[in-house]
């Protein structure tokens, strides 16, 4: 993969770890994170039996942004909204 390509899907994974972030607030527990990954990867693993390129990209990358959230933030109680 080229440069341009890991930053464009660097910024895929920012713009879509933000935009959770605003729409939904900081993970409020561990359990919280949980749930919500576990969703992201079921909807993965529908979308590769489905063998729908697109969704598995889509859904990868939301993967990804929970992930990195967590990673980042962890469960933040009074962590601040974007």
């Amino acid at each position: 993969m080229s440069d341009d390509g890991r930053s464009a899907v660097s910024t895929r994974l920012f713009d879509e770890a933000h935009a959770s972030l605003v729409k939904w607030g900081p993970y409020r527990s561990p359990h919280e994170a949980y749930g919500v990954l576990a969703e992201e990867m079921a909807e993965l693993l529908d979308a590769m039996h489905r063998n729908h390129d697109d969704d598995i990209r889509t859904e990868a990358l939301q993967v990804a942004a929970v992930a990195y959230r967590l990673s980042r933030d962890g469960w933040k109680r009074n962590a601040p909204r974007a």
